[in-house]
């Protein structure tokens, strides 16, 4: 390499270039959205049902991850909660239409509202993420959830587990793989419940009990459970889980009486 490919190379705009490469990204949001909306729309329709649901699964996908990589973390958030109702309906375009597609439709509303913001220079949310609280807090037919609990687990037995002991009660779960993936939700989105395996991958169930409770989010104080082989161990610690569910023969059993005695103390709260 030369001297001036040297110089050339050590007087690249990084800065410069990322912003660029941001507002691209924004250019481009108004039309992801629209691309949504009609996917959303078709499903109403019930056109290529589950072919237009994976499309538009792979486009909210697609659009978390890119947010979060320009630090557009309410985006992020919107897409998250978006993915939990796609995960709850999965293929099945009747409970799709549990919801209707003016719910569905609200999401995408309210990314186009943060945008608008965005393009003013603005960058507080938290009427943002306010609203989509409340989005997250319906269930068809309109009655509220009256728990919204965040399963960390790297097995999708869980997710069989809880939906066949809770299916038709008032709690919702929402599902991450990983320590990390969950403690970005935790800071921007708001639970009554942190349910965690003690191993999953990146920052483990301790590790995210600590980083939550140290941490100045609206999370901070909510319960919190670990789910656990491990026959013994101490918790003292201010930090430490508020319930601990052992993996044994009444595993199934111990973690409904939990969850519920929660769920009921939360309904008495709200």
């Amino acid at each position: 390499m030369t001297d001036a490919t040297k110089n050339n190379s050590n007087n690249i705009d990084v800065s410069g270039l990322l912003a660029d490469l941001k507002r691209g990204f924004l250019a481009d949001i108004p039309v992801r959205l629209g691309e949504m909306e009609s996917l959303i729309l078709a499903m109403e329709r019930d056109e290529a049902f589950s072919d237009n649901y994976e499309s538009l699964y792979r486009h909210t996908h697609s659009l978390k991850g890119s947010a979060g990589s320009y630090g557009l973390h309410i985006i992020t958030s919107i897409c998250h909660a978006l993915e939990d109702v796609l995960n709850e309906v999965g293929r099945d375009n009747g409970r799709f239409n549990d919801y209707g597609a003016d719910y569905w439709l609200k999401y995408i509303d309210l990314i186009r509202l943060v945008l608008e913001e965005i393009n003013k220079g603005k960058d507080n949310f938290v009427s943002f993420e306010a609203e989509l609280s409340k989005l997250q807090s319906v269930q068809p037919g309109g009655d509220q959830y009256h728990l919204h609990c965040l399963v960390v687990t790297s097995s999708s037995l869980y997710e069989n587990i809880l939906n066949n002991l809770f299916g038709n009660e008032t709690i919702k779960f929402s599902f991450c793989y990983d320590g990390y993936e969950a403690l970005g939700r935790l800071l921007t989105e708001s639970f009554d419940l942190l349910i965690s395996d003690f191993e999953v991958p990146l920052l483990n169930g301790q590790a995210l009990f600590g980083s939550l409770r140290l941490s100045n989010s609206k999370n901070k104080n909510i319960k919190t459970m670990l789910l656990t082989s491990k026959a013994d161990g101490k918790y003292s610690r201010s930090t430490d889980p508020d319930y601990i569910i052992h993996k044994d023969k009444n595993f199934t059993e111990n973690l409904s009486k939990a969850i519920r005695e929660i769920a009921r103390q939360s309904k008495t709260k709200k």
